[in-house]
């Protein structure tokens, strides 16, 4: 009977034809990104159609309760064929590393990249198998390359895991990919990794926030897209490939030796020590200053210059920045974080075009989302020696 009145009959049909337009929208968004969750792509859909309001609302209703109580029963570390648990000392051997790079030298003068670094004492007992243990992830020309475990790092809250990677970056170029969202627009490393480049890559991981969720600085490519800013965790790379991360302003300045600068947030450890407290006011992903706990990612340089990253989940900044702490970070900076867009991955079939991804964590989707297609920008690791010049800026 309702529908009988003309104006009941204008506003019924303009809710259906609208709801029709948005699904037909939100339909297509979700067919252009195969890779990524119906959830992730809904929430990036939101976003990107002046609906993010909405988006923060929901998770600070969805992720506002803290971790479970109850111990997490098995760990996230996804485990290879080529993985090993044994604890004992790999060789050592000297970091070179380029004269604009800033990492930091060990008192004794070597940089033991090689070696498996010290086992992370479990939190939780009766401690898991393997957890807190280092197992090579990587290895390149028959040498280790990368390191990871899986702990559970709270007593309080035996239930959040953390999966951790150490990376000797010293001896990989690295490259700054750009999603066709993030930032988007035409770039010589666009949404995926180069069909030239392909052989070559080692590993990847995720980038950092969307441009509307921080204020920090952006450059790569030799453009500026948002200018950079003082006391910022920076991830940098100078021009031969190498990567670091330190504060800018202080360890890191725009002294035209680098490539790419990628600020997303202030440093969450600072000289070995954690910094939040100097950075209260910043938006970490609580949002409207309530806490949220969800998935985070985050990256560090280590007292031994060593690259690491982690995530951990479900986690509020505070508790990531122990979890950074627990990895031996000189300089941390959270990365992106919910869902699936934490992410890190190694690559099977080096040497060859045809390449399959293999996540760190099995809370990870997608292992081939760096090589298909992404929405959102990555780091890239290469073997220098077979990556053709120039193929990466």
């Amino acid at each position: 009977m309702l529908l009988k009145h003309p104006v009941t009959k204008i506003v019924f049909l303009f809710v259906v034809f609208f709801g029709l337009m948005v699904g037909a929208s939100v339909g297509k968004y979700v067919i252009d990104h195969p890779g990524d969750s119906i959830q992730q792509n809904v929430a990036a859909w939101a976003r990107n159609n002046d609906l993010g309001v909405v988006v923060d609302k929901l998770e600070e209703w969805t992720k506002g309760d803290p971790p479970s109580k109850a111990a997490a029963e098995e760990l996230a570390l996804v485990v290879t064929e080529d993985s090993e648990s044994s604890s004992t000392t790999l060789p050592a051997a000297s970091q070179t590393t380029s004269p604009t790079t800033v990492v930091p030298t060990p008192s004794n003068g070597v940089i033991n990249n090689r070696t498996r670094p010290k086992s992370i004492t479990p939190i939780v007992l009766p401690a898991l198998d393997g957890e807190g243990t280092w197992v090579k992830f990587s290895e390149l020309e028959n040498a280790p390359l990368s390191f990871a475990t899986s702990f559970r790092p709270f007593a309080d809250f035996p239930s959040v895991i953390a999966t951790a990677l150490v990376i000797d970056q010293s001896r990989l170029f690295t490259g700054l990919f750009k999603g066709n969202e993030l930032p988007g627009g035409s770039w010589n490393n666009g949404s995926r990794v180069m069909k030239a480049a392909m052989p070559s890559l080692v590993l990847t991981f995720n980038g950092g926030f969307r441009f509307e969720h921080y204020q920090g600085g952006y450059f790569t490519e030799g453009k500026t897209l948002r200018e950079l800013r003082e006391n910022e965790a920076t991830l940098a790379i100078d021009k031969n490939g190498r990567a670091t991360i330190g504060v800018f302003g202080r360890d890191i300045f725009d002294d035209g030796t680098w490539t790419t600068l990628r600020q997303n947030l202030p440093p969450i450890i600072m000289d070995g020590k954690i910094s939040l407290d100097q950075f209260r006011s910043t938006h970490w992903g609580n949002d409207f200053g309530k806490v949220i706990y969800s998935y985070r990612s985050g990256a560090c340089l280590r007292h031994d210059g060593r690259l690491a990253f982690a995530v951990a989940g479900d986690v509020d900044i505070d508790m990531l920045a122990e979890v950074m702490n627990m990895l031996d970070c000189k300089t941390a900076m959270q990365l992106d974080i919910n869902g699936s867009w934490p992410h890190a991955a190694k690559y099977t079939g080096f040497g060859t075009t045809s390449r399959d991804g293999i996540v760190l964590d099995k809370r990870m989707k997608n292992a081939n989302r760096y090589i298909s297609k992404s929405s959102k920008d990555f780091f890239a690791f290469f073997d220098p020696k077979t990556l053709p010049p120039g193929v990466v800026k």
